[in-house]
């Protein structure tokens, strides 16, 4: 996998060349910035007046950063056998998971490699008979 950043902020030529290879092995997500949600709550007892308060909730809220576009891209390797790349993206373009099956086919590659070269240094024995025939001359 490979991740490459996009400045929107750039001239759109210098990532003209994302938008159209998007339907092939990438996909777009942004890195998430946070946020602090301050949110008040008034809570009123319509029977007494002096016992109404206000609720104060705090929280984190992540969102995407539009500063931080990023493709990731899928790389596929002949060192490998890749059964299965799932890449989760959320509604907001939050990347969530990266998950892959893979097979490694370095073992295989490697002995395949040794047979090859065993069978360019050491050919296979070419039998040939042939059949010597001596010319006799009984005189003349």
């Amino acid at each position: 996998m490979r991740s490459t950043s996009v400045n929107l902020k750039d001239a759109p030529s210098s990532y003209d060349q994302f938008p159209g290879k998007i339907q092939e092995n990438k996909v777009a997500y942004f890195l998430p910035t946070g946020r602090v949600q301050v949110k008040f709550s008034p809570v009123i007892n319509p029977t007494n007046w002096n016992e109404s308060y206000c609720e104060l909730t705090i929280s984190t809220v992540y969102i995407p950063d539009p500063e931080k576009l990023f493709f990731l891209e899928y790389l596929p390797s002949s060192w490998s056998d890749d059964k299965k790349v799932k890449i989760d993206v959320n509604e907001y373009g939050l990347l969530q998971a990266v998950e892959s099956q893979t097979e490694d086919q370095t073992g295989k590659i490697v002995v395949q490699l040794a047979e090859i070269a065993k069978a360019i240094i050491f050919p296979p024995t070419v039998v040939c008979s042939v059949t010597l025939q001596k010319r006799l001359d009984f005189g003349a």
